[in-house]
């Protein structure tokens, strides 16, 4: 593209069209470009070239433009919000479009300041033209993107509160850095007059392009010294988030041991003492949702069994199952059942109670590697029958034998197996009281179950802000880093479950240091300083050059009108400095005396004198530079002077004495006296005769 000052195609003509295409091209790139050098999280960049970008194409193609810089805007914003995995939503949408009016506005209003208090197109040459462009273009045009983009976030919910003036801050000195490095890179290449901003290629663009790539660099190291100083912090808070639920853990898997050993050391379990001992316990480990002691009953004992349990408790109660349809069903005969007798908290539990947990096969596989095993083994993720929402379960199964001592031989388990102490846990439920110490919105946590392939072992998430169970998506902390920033395994019941741990945004932002992005702000911001103090420097240089170059033709002149004049005199002029040598013959000098112009040049003027004044001449120069004692100096007189041929040539003589910065020269203007005198010669031989013949006649 041509630069055409204010002037702009048709707005229906195809050239419109294909400026408007390439500006949003170049809008996008030097967008994309700016936010390359983004500190995350977030987008908080330390210059946004695209700002510059916008206000030399307004500036230079016309204010006509404007849809260039809107187009531009608003694909950029879409693409980042498409890039960090959110959806094209109607806010995101409206974000997008504020942010974009907001750069038009701001482009638009900073061409306009410059066109109505510097002028354009400008060769800024002025120190006061360079200093207004920059404040109003960079400075304070920068402050409308700013403010729209930032209060459209803010009513959108995209930016809190307390966080407003700081991004509004980070913005404004983005844009004015993109504008104040941007804009005079680009003029340097369009700018008219074309005669100086090319020259300013080398002068201004060169060094600013070389101080911005120098700080790349050193902005990108420390960028990355940040990163990895945040990421070593989060991983010691998440090792000890991980001691933390570890431990919780295993506090919590003791109340089933406890329970175990509550069973073993009386006759008979009861509701009464069961209920004692739960309600003690579960007092104390509030992550545990539920206990429950679950005998094994054969189906010869049923019904005895139920009856029981309904004297005791005086409820109905039997032995029940689910059913894929219709619910809780009476359980269907079968050789033996695994039943849950007693659980607290039974309000929140009802639906449990009765359940005979072997009747499911995930339940079935825990329970009989427990019993084989004699120890305490955990199901994979179940729905609890008392589940209400939508938590992952899992049951914490523990044999009781009869007898002191558990078993040695797996055979004798199975025989011996009275009944089990099963721990009902609630796996969100669990992992939030594990991590109730840190604020979930400062970090996100993940827990799988290894023991499922196929990326199904996801058992619940917490923290990132929201609180949600379900919330399986990966967090962008903004850092580039894939999958989470730790993950460790640990055992639950036999089972190998991992933890996952990443920061939210709130971390980042919490745990940030400035460093880097001062690091890139006052690096570009020094270039841009750079390339004003080059503007100014470049500008005063032509101011100079070119008021040189007028000079220089002023006195080109003034000297051809001079040696046009003296060249053209009548009389001799002859010039010699301090020590009587000629310095300067004019052509009537040369043929008043007879020689050439260049064989009196660089001689001494006494050549020209006859005896005696040629042999006193340069003690007469000598006593007048010493005294100042002058006889011909400044004034007229008649002398001779000697021809080439040795002739004498009557003169009259002016002398007159300049003193320069390098000496005193002095300059004779010589009249040549020989018809004037052969005139009076003539004239007084005329007045002889007459009174000659007049005295006669008269005598």
């Amino acid at each position: 593209m041509e630069p055409t000052s204010d002037v702009t195609p048709s707005i229906h003509s195809w050239s419109y069209a294909r400026r408007i295409l390439i500006l949003s091209i170049t809008y996008l790139v030097a967008g994309k470009a700016g936010l390359a050098l983004a500190i995350p999280p977030g987008y908080a960049t330390a210059i946004f070239p695209a700002s510059g970008v916008a206000l030399a194409a307004l500036l230079l193609w016309g204010w006509r433009l404007w849809p260039g810089v809107l187009l531009g805007s608003l694909v950029l914003n879409l693409w980042v919000t498409l890039a960090g995995g959110q959806i094209l939503t109607p806010t995101a949408l409206t974000i997008s479009m504020g942010i974009a009016s907001g750069a038009v506005l701001q482009a638009l209003f900073g061409q306009w300041m410059i066109r109505r208090f510097v002028g354009f197109p400008s060769a800024l040459d002025l120190e006061a033209e360079v200093i207004r462009f920059l404040l109003l273009g960079g400075v304070l045009s920068c402050l409308v993107s700013a403010t729209v983009g930032v209060l459209t976030l803010w009513t959108n919910g995209a930016v809190a509160e307390g966080n407003v003036l700081f991004s509004w801050w980070t913005w404004w000195v983005g844009d004015a850095l993109g504008v104040l490095l941007g804009t005079p890179i680009i003029l340097t290449l369009f700018g008219t007059p074309q005669s100086l901003w090319r020259t300013r290629r080398w002068s201004v663009a060169l060094p600013m392009t070389v101080v911005a790539l120098a700080i790349i660099p050193a902005f990108i190291s420390a960028s990355h010294w940040e990163s990895q100083r945040v990421i070593l912090e989060f991983r010691k808070q998440a090792a000890l988030l991980q001691q933390t639920l570890e431990s919780n853990i295993q506090l919590n898997l003791s109340a089933i041991h406890a329970l175990r050993d509550y069973a073993q050391g009386i006759e008979q379990m009861n509701f009464k003492g069961f209920s004692r001992f739960a309600e003690g316990t579960l007092a104390r480990f509030p992550s545990l949702h539920a206990i429950s002691y679950n005998p094994r009953i054969s189906s010869q004992e049923r019904a005895a069994f139920e009856a029981a349990i309904q004297r005791e408790i005086q409820e109905d109660y039997s032995i029940r199952e689910r059913h894929p349809e219709r619910g809780l069903i009476t359980a269907s005969d079968r050789s033996e059942y695994v039943a849950v007798a007693y659980i607290q908290p039974l309000s929140a539990n009802r639906n449990a109670w009765g359940f005979d947990v072997a009747s499911n096969p995930v339940r079935k596989v825990a329970l009989d590697a427990a019993r084989d095993t004699g120890t305490l083994v955990a199901t994979a993720s179940i729905t609890l029958v008392q589940e209400v929402g939508s938590q992952a379960g899992v049951l914490a199964f523990l044999p009781i034998y009869s007898g002191e001592k558990t078993p040695s031989i797996v055979q004798e388990r199975r025989n011996r197996l009275q009944a089990y102490a099963v721990g009902v846990f609630r796996v969100g439920d669990l992992l939030a009281s594990s991590l109730s110490g840190v604020s979930q919105k400062h970090f996100a946590a993940r827990l799988y179950d290894e023991n499922i392939k196929d990326n199904k072992g996801f058992l619940t998430g917490y923290g990132g802000g929201n609180g949600l169970w379900d919330k399986e998506a990966p967090l962008d902390t903004g850092l580039g880093l894939e999958g989470p920033w730790w993950s460790q395994t640990l055992e639950f019941g036999g089972r190998t479950w991992r933890l996952e741990l990443s920061p939210t945004r709130a971390t980042l932002e919490d745990q940030r240091s400035w460093g880097a992005w001062f690091v890139l702000a006052g690096g570009m911001l020094f270039g841009s300083l750079l390339g004003g103090f080059l503007l100014i420097i470049t500008g005063r240089t032509s101011r100079i050059e070119r008021l040189v170059h007028k000079r220089t033709k002023e006195l080109a002149d003034s000297e051809s009108r001079t040696r046009a004049i003296v060249e053209s005199a009548v009389n001799g002029i002859i010039t010699t400095d301090d020590q009587g040598v000629m310095q300067f013959v004019n052509p009537a000098a040369s043929r008043l005396f007879g020689y050439k112009i260049r064989e009196m040049e660089g001689r001494k003027v006494n050549m020209l004198m006859p005896a005696p004044h040629r042999e006193n001449h340069d003690a007469y120069l000598k006593r007048y530079l010493e005294t100042g004692e002058a006889t011909i100096i400044d004034v007229s007189r008649e002398v001779e002077g000697i021809h080439r041929d040795g002739s004498a040539i009557p003169l009259s003589l002016s002398v007159s004495d300049v003193q320069l910065a390098d000496g005193r020269i002095f300059t004779g203007i010589l009249h040549d006296l020989t018809e004037r005198k052969k005139a009076d010669r003539l004239k007084n031989e005329f007045v002889s005769t007459v009174s000659h013949e007049l005295r006669t006649p008269l005598t």
